[in-house]
């Protein structure tokens, strides 16, 4: 037996053509093909079929509840004003396009990353960012990383529970996203964000799923492993000094990497699956 390369689906070589879960071409490659070729034609399919799949998986969990949740809905039960509450926040989760689709309407395609029309203040948006401009312009990177915990547990509603879950990641707002990204980008001049994070956890062929290798790499690429081990928070390097990508880390366990760094590459997925649906 063999595994998909993209969705790790058991199939059965020279008998499955197609991957069953993904829809991934499973055939070999031509005899006519160089080594060279069809390297070039993998890689250029992997990075392509990744990105699918990783944006598929941040919707379908929400699609299909949010679906369900209508359906009792529909059934006037007495849970239906708690329910009504639950489908109001999925709703509010989703992008325009995608609820729209949910809903059988029609909605103009957009970017979720489009800049903000001058003038917009922070009452305006969902979170409010001055603490964390004033933090970041004054190069003060750990108080600004807790800040940003912070921020985005406020946006997600979670300040009781003081974490967020992988399905919170997953549904984040984009646009808070992006306001977070360009922050973190212009105060470290490029070098710490959100984007430099995602862009170098897909070049190491990171995608929705666990994978501890690619985590471990993610964590020695960017400084949070050092020798054998995962840096405690009060370790890590809070300066300009820092590897590439270093930062932000979201706070010490309330984002992320709640229940510490070996379980952190699944709320990290998340979050950069969220980055790739939102286009930042």
């Amino acid at each position: 037996m063999a595994y998909c390369p993209v969705c790790q689906t058991e199939y059965t070589p020279n008998e499955d053509e197609i991957c069953v879960t993904c829809g991934w071409d499973l055939t070999p490659r031509s005899p006519r093909m160089t080594a060279a070729e069809y390297h070039r034609r993998e890689e250029r399919r992997l990075t392509w079929a990744r990105q699918m799949w990783m944006t598929l998986q941040v919707h379908s969990p929400l699609i299909t509840l949010l679906r369900d949740i209508q359906e009792q809905l529909s059934k006037g039960s007495d849970e239906r004003q708690e329910l009504n509450g639950l489908l109001h926040q999925l709703q509010a989760q989703l992008t325009p396009e995608v609820a729209a689709s949910v809903n059988g309407n029609a909605a103009p395609l957009r970017l979720e990353n489009e800049p903000l029309p001058e003038g917009v203040s922070h009452r305006e948006r969902l979170g409010n960012y001055h603490r964390l401009e004033c933090l970041l312009q004054q190069k003060q990177w750990q108080e600004a990383d807790q800040e940003t915990a912070r921020v985005m547990i406020a946006i997600a509603q979670r300040e009781k529970q003081n974490y967020l879950t992988q399905a919170d990641l997953a549904a984040f707002p984009c646009q808070e996203l992006l306001i977070l990204d360009q922050l973190w980008q212009g105060a470290s001049g490029g070098k710490f964000g959100l984007m430099v994070q995602k862009q170098l956890y897909l070049e190491l062929g990171g995608t929705r799923f666990l994978q501890p290798s690619i985590w471990r790499k993610m964590g020695q690429r960017v400084g949070w492993v050092q020798g054998d081990g995962w840096l405690t928070y009060d370790r890590l390097t809070f300066s300009l000094e820092a590897p590439v990508g270093h930062l932000p880390v979201l706070g010490d366990g309330l984002v992320w990497f709640v229940g510490g760094w070996d379980g952190g590459n699944q709320g990290f997925s998340a979050l950069v699956s969220r980055l790739v649906q939102c286009r930042v």
